[in-house]
């Protein structure tokens, strides 16, 4: 299904959901290097944009990190959203509780139909916020000169950095290849 210009236009980033198994995980090269990808965004079949979101939480349990999606994405009660909005007015002036609390506050996060032209295959990229808003930009640029890059057969790919500095994982040098190009992955 190509791409919807004004559906793209009036989404607005949070609280629809979505999800699959095979996962996209771009990574930063050896070291912290820089490292390039080559991916294709795809419309799933029953979608005129290529993003769907979510909120969740993340939680530390004596296993490390685990995450969950917020009730509240449904329209239900969410124990933790309500703890966490509640805390947050009780705290506000004490910045040690607010750096707490920020770390199991609702987050939202972006998810994509992706292929990697490492592996030529459909995968789900769970991806930050200010990528989606990126790629988003991009997407809403080219389809005002009526280019769809999310074509499978005549669209275009994306590419971008990843590199790693301390603990952040950063996103740069996003850009449009020139060439359309097929993707080659039938009925996925």
């Amino acid at each position: 299904m190509p791409v919807d210009a004004k559906a793209l236009r009036d989404y607005k980033i949070g609280g629809s959901t979505g999800g699959a198994n095979e996962w996209f995980r771009p990574k930063p090269g050896p070291s912290g290097a820089e490292q390039r990808y080559s991916i294709r965004l795809l419309c799933a079949p029953d979608s005129s944009i290529p993003f769907f979101d979510t909120v969740i939480h993340y939680f530390r349990s004596k296993d490390g990190f685990m995450s969950g999606a917020c009730p509240r994405a449904k329209g239900e009660f969410c124990l933790a959203c309500d703890m966490f909005f509640t805390l947050r007015l009780e705290f506000e002036d004490d910045k040690k509780n607010q750096a707490i609390l920020r770390k199991v506050a609702p987050t939202t996060r972006v998810y994509a139909n992706v292929i990697d032209r490492n592996v030529d295959r459909v995968q789900v990229w769970s991806m930050p916020f200010g990528v989606a808003g990126d790629l988003k930009n991009a997407l809403e640029t080219y389809l005002e000169d009526g280019v769809d890059l999310t074509d499978p057969a005549t669209g275009h790919d994306v590419t971008f950095s990843v590199d790693k500095k301390g603990a952040v994982q950063s996103y740069s040098a996003l850009t449009v290849r020139p060439k359309a190009s097929p993707v080659g992955v039938e009925d996925w």
